[in-house]
């Protein structure tokens, strides 16, 4: 996304939910072979100009909401939650 392309990205919510929110940013297909040949397609039907454009606004979307300080607190929170054992289901 920061490199300023249109993302390609398989449809499962853990990736679509985080990382393309919707066709402005680039393309999703299922997890086979035929989907993303066929999301292939639909980018080249688009044309240099629309990639172009979903290039930008995914690269905008990256900037506001992957910025180093971000990522930090976000891993923060990760190791925070981990190092909580009231978190863990695992009974040691």
């Amino acid at each position: 996304m920061v490199s300023g392309k249109p993302v390609l990205a398989t449809r499962l919510a853990s990736i679509t939910g985080s990382v393309v929110v919707g066709p402005h940013l680039g393309y999703t297909f299922s997890p086979n072979v035929e989907s993303l040949a066929a999301a292939i397609s639909r980018g080249v039907s688009d044309g240099t100009e629309e990639l172009e454009r979903k290039g930008r606004e995914a690269r905008k979307r990256s900037l506001r909401l992957f910025t180093a300080s971000k990522m930090a607190d976000a891993y923060e929170r990760l190791f925070l939650c981990i190092s909580d054992k009231s978190y863990s289901t695992i009974q040691a």
